[in-house]
């Protein structure tokens, strides 16, 4: 299969579902604020068919395939100052209280934080991949180094680090981290002898450089696949999701620092991470496995719904953004003034799509 078609199957299977729970959030959290939800769509407009009509809603099948979207009665942007909506209609969006309209708002995020969840969650019952032991060999040694002024060679296989064996790379390198400044000693495996040495790993190494100067890596890797139960599933993906959105939300922070390069945290358009899902779709096509497929679509949705949360016009955090301010003014903005910042927020919104769709296109991603 060719990887343009496998970027339109990413598109399909993960970015469309995914916007569609973030529309089912909304429409769930208006329905429970008694507001009057005159459509939900499957898809985007032009409609190409009314499926049916409950409690006031027509539910429609629309011709662009790129998730749903939910109409609230009184969603419009460009509605006169005054205008009244006849009771009989229903209540609308302007009609509900501050913390109604706020939990409408932040209901669809919340829904792909729940979506990730049980993606994580299904992905821990599924089987994930664990390393069980491999060979971590010595791929370089930097010149002048504690390991090379301790006799280490590429090539060595480190066998016991202090008195525990090494068994994966992280056993070594929690070793080693865990005696910075202190006198350590590795046992490696040379041409069939083994050889102990000792060294000092540096508290502050040269840029580009580790603590004892070695790179090192994972070899004849032996992996098994672990499957959790349910309960021990469930927390381990509210866990994984809590981590995600903490690491989300460090990394302008980390840009700042220099600790993440700009480009790695670049915004990415739909067609970047169609792009990023067809590498993983492919992946788990090689590997025969689902979990490559549901952790990416768990990370894009976190990613959406915190998106979503910024306070920009047009967007979900953009109107709290507005409720908030209502509630410290003690009066609300006139509808029709923030319905115009809206439209112009979302008129920015596009433009800047389009120039990150150019962008991916002209720079296409690619995973490690």
């Amino acid at each position: 299969m060719g990887e343009f078609q496998l970027d339109i199957i990413a598109f399909l299977l993960v970015i469309g579902p995914l916007i569609l729970f973030h529309e089912l959030g909304h429409f769930i959290g208006g329905k429970l604020a008694g507001i009057t939800i005159e459509e939900f769509g499957i898809g985007f407009p032009p409609r190409l068919v009314k499926l049916f009509s409950r409690g006031g809603t027509d539910y429609t099948l629309n011709w662009i395939p790129l998730g749903g979207f939910v109409k609230p009665l009184g969603e419009d942007f460009v509605r006169p100052t005054g205008e009244e909506i006849p009771p009989e209609k229903g209540k609308s969006l302007q009609d509900a209280t501050p913390l109604e309209r706020i939990g409408f708002f932040i209901a669809g995020p919340a829904m792909n934080v729940l979506v990730a969840i049980a993606l994580l969650t299904a992905t821990g019952m599924v089987g994930m991949p664990v390393l069980e032991r491999a060979d971590v060999v010595i791929l370089e040694v930097n010149p002048g180094s504690p390991a090379d002024i301790a006799g280490l060679q590429a090539g060595d296989i480190v066998r016991v680090a202090g008195d525990e064996p090494v068994r994966t790379l992280s056993d070594l390198s929690e070793y080693i981290n865990a005696n910075l400044g202190r006198e350590i000693t590795l046992t490696v495996e040379r041409d069939g002898e083994m050889v102990t040495v000792s060294m000092v790993p540096r508290v502050s190494p040269p840029q580009g450089q580790g603590p004892t100067g070695i790179v090192i890596q994972n070899q004849n890797a032996v992996v098994t696949i672990s499957r959790l139960s349910p309960g021990e599933a469930l927390l381990s993906g509210v866990t994984e999701t809590a981590l995600f959105i903490g690491m989300v939300i460090a990394a302008p922070i980390q840009i700042i620092q220099g600790t993440v390069s700009p480009d790695a945290a670049r915004p990415v358009s739909v067609v970047g991470i169609s792009q990023m899902g067809g590498d993983v779709i492919a992946e788990s096509i090689e590997i025969n496995a689902w979990y490559p497929i549901l952790r990416f679509a768990a990370a894009i949705s976190i990613a959406l719904g915190l998106t979503n949360l910024l306070p920009i016009p047009a967007l979900d955090g953009g109107r709290i953004l507005f409720v908030l301010i209502e509630l410290v003014r003690g009066k609300r903005m006139d509808p029709k003034y923030e319905g115009q910042i809206h439209l112009v927020g979302l008129v920015l919104l596009f433009i800047a799509m389009a120039f990150f769709v150019l962008y991916d296109l002209m720079h296409p991603i690619t995973l490690p």
